[in-house]
């Protein structure tokens, strides 16, 4: 993309955090909060920088879209062994 008289270069764009949501009912979370970091700069031509460094909070509530498929226990992982096997195998 080109702008007129400003040129189009590659930036750098990060934005990391975390929250904690509370469970309210199925489909309802609480978001006590959530916490974001975020830093961006673009470098345009003729050496004009731009640079966003700030932090984002935020709370409210949480409705969730969807379904999860309930997989029972066929899911599990089991495992046996049979002493007379395990005996055999040590001789």
């Amino acid at each position: 993309m080109n702008f007129s008289g400003i040129g189009s270069h590659i930036g750098l764009g990060i934005l990391a955090g975390g929250g904690v949501d509370v469970a309210l009912f199925h489909r309802l979370s609480l978001r006590l909060f959530e916490a974001d970091y975020q830093y961006a700069r673009n470098d345009y031509d003729p050496g004009l920088r731009t640079t966003l460094n700030g932090a984002r909070l935020s709370t409210g509530l949480v409705w969730r879209f969807g379904s999860v498929e309930d997989l029972g226990p066929s899911a599990s992982a089991d495992c046996s062994a049979q002493p007379n096997e395990s005996q055999r195998a040590g001789r």
